[in-house]
């Protein structure tokens, strides 16, 4: 199978940009978000094929706590309440369900695709084009099994984006929940367990008030 993906070069000037853009856009993982056309196809979505992947080796939480901040620059990020739990913010409860879906463009709006540095897991995030709402996606290479990640915090009509892998087990990704905020979200697929989430906003928000959850 053979997926023709693009990616842009337009950098996004400021995380303001990023957050109050209401396009279904996708940004790569570099240094710096960058934004895809605003023109989206009528009938099919090239995938953008992330940047290249991480191979970290996580020795503890406060690892991922540190490699966030560089897959997600620009952005105010609040506490990890996944490791950091309180009466209000609880980590989210995952569900892996099996798939039958590829990441295959004539089927799927396919918006994001990525690899880990190993190539035994390929994640992407899709919809049905007739009731297009964001689903990310994890393929095992080696049994070919494909699993919907599902949690309890996910917002069916928000997008999925900036899907990364850390290593070969974990992948983060965001979802923003308005132009004001989003979530940032690390899981191991592996263990099936969310190792890092966390409410992050814009440069802008946390400049001008005090950041909370």
């Amino acid at each position: 199978m053979l997926i023709v993906a693009c990616q842009s070069s337009v950098l996004a000037s400021t995380a303001t940009e990023v957050f109050s853009s209401i396009e279904k856009s996708t940004f790569t993982m570099t240094l710096l978000p960058t934004s895809t056309p605003t023109q989206m196809p009528a009938v099919l979505i090239t995938p953008i094929i992330t940047a290249t992947p991480f191979n970290a080796i996580i020795n503890a939480d406060a690892d991922v706590d540190q490699l966030i901040g560089k897959i997600f620059p620009g952005l105010c990020i609040g506490f990890n309440f996944a490791e950091f739990p309180s009466v209000d913010l609880q980590p989210s409860k995952l569900e892996f369900i099996e798939a039958d879906v590829q990441p295959d463009p004539k089927l799927y709006w396919v918006s994001e695709i990525a690899d880990s540095a190993d190539k035994s897991r390929q994640a992407f995030v899709a919809c049905k084009p007739e009731f297009c709402q964001d689903k990310i996606y994890v393929k095992n290479a080696n049994t070919g099994k494909v699993f919907e990640i599902n949690w309890d915090a996910r917002m069916p009509w928000r997008p999925i984006q900036w899907i990364t892998w850390i290593n070969s087990d974990i992948l983060t990704f965001f979802q923003s929940s308005n132009p004001d905020h989003g979530l940032i979200i690390a899981v191991n697929v592996d263990k099936r367990e969310v190792l890092y989430e966390s409410v992050v906003f814009p440069d802008y928000v946390c400049s001008t008030s005090t950041l909370t959850p």
